[in-house]
């Protein structure tokens, strides 16, 4: 039989051999070597199963049973972090308003990370539910790409490539998750500070006017109050996505001229005007190009006069990179910047379609209700419960790590497995977009006629300037299909932000955002950059 100390090769180092082990009875076993063993587990499972052998395994999980999980997870969990950040800022939010208490308008999510705090075992039961209720998000989300052979110039993707992208879908839906609930509290202000209070329950039409005077609810809202909104979030945000790891891996795309280094369209500026590199490559790499705070453009800054803009169509043939090196950044930096933000766009908008009140995730197979787990969504910016059945046959060990926890009913014959949303109601969503259409605000650009930024996604317009100085295309928030172009919906419905750049012949899609097998969403963006300011109208929708 296999020594322990061989099993757990850790345990050496504390001159404990096979022979004073068996010699041991479990009370007797070191608190500190329990904790090794249990970290030393291949799976959170097998160090349940030892946690459940006996009493004093039980406190001694209780102990060490969040950190041994942690570990092991954290090798084998994608952007486990991300999950425990989300769980965390989700929990403040229920806390809150279950107490009927204001939500907080500044939320920093950077103290909710594990390296300010370790998870708890209730935590990690959250992780683990949150995990499932994504995975299945995702799936929904992309079915149309996993029930049918995809072409790989066509948006879909290879299955050997699934995980991958899969699993950037999923980081960006624990982003969306978290940063909507730190953005809850802004949103939900009017219930505390408007009198009468203001909730998407007893909101009229007359209301209109008071609740303008929340900048959340501004569609034209000045810089100064957009960056006392968003600014914490950007800040997180930025040094969550500009890893060591990830900030290498793309500056080798971009200096390799390859993968999603070809959506910088500089290079292709910089083939045919070598004299002129301004704005091509890596070309200035870590230092800042001279844009700075003022050269900024504030689109709708109270501030500035509105001014007509005379040029030509807003994503004309520019084959220059319209991001700009800011804060002392590398160009790819702005790449990664810009994709990893329009990915998270991408994901609160699929949230924000499975939180529907008659949507629904179904397996077949009888199963046992089991988990209710609550999310904020983008555009709801209230909790919403997530109801989810699994097998019966399913090992608690799976989805909670307290040993005594409570199980689910028993099954019903013929029970099929479905994973639901809660029916509860739409949040500030109706509220938002009624504001947006008919409250009388400027919410059209007079020069294309196409919609301003709906004010559910007011964030992703401030992160994008603020990253690297580029706004979307004018036409880009066009919601509806019509005969007029379509973006938001075209890259919502597309797989191509998360599709892998490794595929042979699979080239980086072009400026329609139809053909072509991967893209970074810089291709429908504009610099600010000498641009004047749009002039903006109302128009009753």
């Amino acid at each position: 039989m296999e020594a322990i100390t061989d099993k757990v090769p850790v345990l050496r180092l504390l001159h404990l051999d096979q022979s004073s082990l068996s010699n041991m009875t479990l009370p007797g076993v070191p608190s500190e070597v329990v904790s090794l063993i249990l970290e030393n587990c291949d799976t959170a499972r097998d160090a349940l199963a030892l946690a459940s052998t006996c009493k004093h395994m039980y406190h001694e999980w209780r102990k060490h049973g969040a950190r041994a999980v942690w570990l092991i997870w954290k090798d084998d969990m994608h952007a486990l972090d991300e999950a425990l950040i989300a769980v965390r800022a989700t929990q403040i939010v229920v806390d809150r308003q279950n107490c009927n208490q204001q939500l907080p308008v500044e939320m920093n999510l950077s103290l909710l990370s594990s390296e300010h705090r370790v998870a708890s075992l209730p935590e990690l039961s959250a992780i683990s539910d949150l995990r499932r209720v994504v995975g299945l998000m995702c799936k929904k989300a992309t079915s149309w790409v996993l029930y049918h052979v995809p072409e790989i110039d066509d948006g879909g993707e290879l299955p050997e490539h699934l995980p991958e992208c899969h699993n950037r879908i999923i980081k960006s839906m624990y982003r969306a998750l978290a940063v909507a609930a730190a953005l809850s509290g802004l949103y939900n202000e009017p219930t505390f500070e408007a009198d009468p209070a203001i909730t998407p329950e007893n909101f009229s039409k007359v209301d209109k006017e008071r609740l303008v005077k929340f900048a959340a609810y501004q569609i034209a809202s000045s810089h100064k109050d957009e960056e006392r909104m968003f600014g914490g979030v950007a800040e997180w945000l930025r040094d969550n996505i500009l890893t060591e790891q990830s900030r290498r891996k793309m500056a080798k795309l971009h200096d390799e001229r390859r993968g999603r280094g070809l959506c910088c369209r500089g290079y292709v500026d910089a083939v045919n005007n070598p004299d002129d590199t301004d704005d091509a490559g890596n070309e200035g790499e870590g230092k800042d190009d001279g844009d700075n705070d003022e050269d900024i453009f504030v689109e709708g800054d109270d501030d500035e006069e509105g001014g007509d803009d005379d040029g030509d169509d807003d994503d004309d043939d520019d084959d220059s990179c319209p991001l700009r090196n800011l804060g002392g950044l590398s160009h790819s930096d702005m790449h990664l910047l810009t994709w990893e933000t329009l990915q998270m766009m991408w994901a609160a908008e699929a949230i924000r379609s499975c939180c529907s009140a008659d949507s629904e995730f179904q397996e077949t197979g009888d199963g046992t209700p089991l988990r209710t787990v609550h999310m904020v969504a983008f555009g709801r910016f209230r909790p919403v419960q997530v109801r989810f059945w699994t097998e019966a046959v399913t090992s608690p060990a799976e989805y909670a790590f307290l040993p005594a926890r409570a199980r689910g009913d028993e099954t019903p014959s013929g029970f099929q497995k479905y994973y639901g949303i809660g029916g509860t109601a739409s949040g500030w969503e109706e509220v938002l977009g009624w504001m947006h259409r008919e409250s009388r605000q400027r919410n059209h650009y007079k020069k294309t006629s196409h919609p301003t930024a709906p004010l559910r996604l007011k964030l992703f317009g401030f992160l994008l300037r603020r990253f690297a100085n580029v706004r979307p295309w004018l036409r880009f928030w066009q919601d509806e299909w019509t005969e007029q172009w379509n973006d938001l919906m075209t890259l919502s419905s597309s797989y191509m932000l998360f599709t892998s750049d490794e595929v042979e012949d699979r080239e980086p899609c072009n400026q329609d955002l139809v053909d072509g097998g991967f893209t970074d969403g810089t291709i429908c963006l504009e610099t600010l950059r000498g641009k004047p300011k749009p002039e903006l109208y109302f128009q009753e929708c």
